[in-house]
């Protein structure tokens, strides 16, 4: 999964999506996906080539309830979130959308300890390998174990989110 493996430095606090975009109806998805992380990392959106991982540390997506927050990632071409803890309601928004996240703590415990960086997001020296059917993420030479998604959020992620599962399931929808 995923060629280019971001570790962004626990955003929280309403940094994922700056709030001065929220209510702006004019954004499309490419520049969403342009002022992820502004109020975080200016230079975030560089690292972003589509197919990513993002990781991050722990109470990702605390003061970001907005669905802004989720879709914004979403459309820079993150396909799937590892963090050593979540916020629930970013947690939902996520599935919401399709979104996978993963909660991996000694994954994230150990980039902590083995890749000294003082940038704010910086490419991981390896790449992960993400294995839902055994629930383990494999960097370089070491496997980690992570908790496995549940039947709804597989079938939310499947249908691509929500809104996707909820109009495949009534007829003539468009």
């Amino acid at each position: 999964m995923g060629n280019n493996e971001v570790l962004n430095r626990s955003p929280h606090f309403d940094r994922i999506y700056p709030g001065k975009y929220t209510y702006r109806e004019d954004l499309t998805p490419v520049h969403m996906a342009a002022v992820a992380m502004e109020n975080y990392d200016i230079k975030f959106k560089e690292f972003l080539s589509g197919g990513d991982i993002l990781v991050a540390g722990y109470n990702f997506g605390t003061g970001s309830s907005r669905e802004q927050a989720v879709t914004c990632l979403k459309h820079g071409g993150i396909n799937a979130i590892v963090v050593g803890s979540v916020n629930s309601t970013y947690l939902r928004n996520a599935l919401n959308n399709g979104v996978i996240l993963i909660e991996c703590p000694d994954f994230i415990e150990f980039l902590r300890s083995s890749e000294k960086q003082s940038n704010p997001t910086y490419k991981l020296l390896h790449s992960c390998q993400i294995n839902f059917s055994n629930s383990t993420l494999e960097y370089g030479e070491r496997n980690f174990s992570f908790s496995s998604l549940g039947h709804a959020a597989q079938d939310l992620i499947s249908a691509g989110g929500l809104e996707n599962q909820i109009r495949s399931s009534i007829p003539n929808a468009p």
